[in-house]
């Protein structure tokens, strides 16, 4: 599967209600399903996305919600001037059981103190 239809995939683990909430490291806020998913989509046109990873998973489950942390790196290219960039943050994300499944509720990302959250790679 591509990493576009991957991360449009992913959209599918989001409950779809306007009190969802997704910060992304870059400091942007969207509230709501449909802006998460206008994110992702103005995203796609603007950014290639390749080798995404995650690692340093923690999860926790206490009744009907799980929380869940990983360190995020993937490599981006800005089709505007094609430079190619790794990304290495952090993202937890917090998921609410409905209906026997889990979805999305809240998802923040930020950079880790010492690791720098984007580096330029050499073309």
């Amino acid at each position: 599967m591509s990493i576009r239809r991957w991360h449009l995939w992913h959209l599918e683990f989001y409950k779809q209600s306007k009190k969802i909430e997704m910060i992304t490291s870059s400091g942007n806020r969207f509230d709501g399903y449909d802006a998460v998913q206008k994110g992702y989509v103005d995203d796609f046109k603007r950014i290639r996305f390749c080798d995404s990873k995650a690692d340093k998973i923690s999860t926790q489950v206490i009744g009907n919600v799980a929380l869940a942390s990983f360190e995020h790196q993937f490599k981006m290219e800005f089709k505007e001037d094609n430079s190619k960039w790794r990304v290495h943050i952090r993202t937890t994300s917090v998921l609410k059981r409905s209906n026997g499944k889990w979805k999305l509720i809240r998802e923040h990302s930020s950079s880790i103190r010492g690791i720098e959250r984007m580096m330029r790679l050499d073309d």
